[in-house]
């Protein structure tokens, strides 16, 4: 059974165990169509936009990361989710991760792709704040422009997969793009998440990650965490590298 109801994606049975995706920054929840096709056939799959983003719109650019994890816990809520699976990436995975941090209860594990825990520290608070003065003044495009190859592996550049979302995600409003800054730019440190890992948790990151380098997902692990290196990807894993990131995300859950 598939449902769209214009910014969320379910599929699968109901009565499967729920698996959550999130996307990342100026995507939407089309990024996981290969996961999303990959694993309706034995699980019941909730996918969606995070507001502002993709087909969710909204009036309201004062937004904060809180705000996008209540929105979260109002899916699973609405969708009568029980324990589901968490997975997010880039900035998913940092509304995945404070997710955990406020309420872990809710979920039954989480695959974090690509993200990291850590809060801005100043340097990367002035980086946010000169992206922010970049779009205000010269609008997005040239925003995208330098942001996008730091997204994908240096093969992936300038193929019809980098040109199509590279059109997307300047589609989006410059209000959303400086939302999503300034959103991230609020959040707060959750390495106490993983430090003492209330529920399993599974690290995927693209060997060619410039943003969220292998090295530095390394200091996510504790306890029984593991990191699968996903080759031929960059910060986009799960569409650069689809069946590597399938059959880790299996071999995960069926360690449940």
């Amino acid at each position: 059974m598939e449902q769209d109801n214009n910014f969320v994606n379910t599929r699968g049975n109901p009565d499967n165990q729920p698996l959550i995706f999130i996307h990342g920054y100026l995507f939407d929840y089309t990024m996981w169509k290969a996961q999303l096709e990959y694993f309706a056939k034995d699980y019941y799959i909730l996918s969606y936009d995070i507001r502002g983003f993709g087909k969710s719109n909204t009036n309201d650019y004062q937004i904060t990361l809180e705000e996008w994890v209540d929105e979260l816990f109002d899916l699973i809520y609405y969708y009568k989710l029980n324990k589901p699976v968490l997975c997010g990436l880039s900035l998913g995975g940092y509304i995945a991760l404070r997710a955990l941090q406020k309420d872990t209860s809710q979920f039954g594990a989480a695959i974090l792709c690509d993200t990291h825990p850590f809060a801005d520290d100043n340097n990367n608070r002035i980086r946010r704040a000169n992206s922010i003065e970049l779009i205000q003044q010269k609008g997005l495009l040239p925003f995208v422009e330098k942001f996008f190859p730091t997204c994908f592996a240096d093969t992936t550049h300038g193929t019809t997969l980098y040109n199509t979302l590279f059109a997307k995600a300047a589609a989006h409003s410059k209000d959303i793009a400086i939302a999503g800054q300034m959103a991230m730019l609020s959040r707060v440190d959750t390495m106490d998440v993983l430090q003492n890992p209330p529920i399993p948790i599974h690290l995927i990151v693209g060997q060619n990650d410039k943003r969220t380098p292998p090295s530095k997902m390394e200091k996510m692990k504790f306890g029984n965490t593991k990191l699968d290196i996903i080759p031929e990807a960059g910060h986009l894993s799960p569409v650069e590298n689809p069946q590597k990131v399938n059959t880790s995300i299996e071999k995960f859950l069926g360690s449940l």
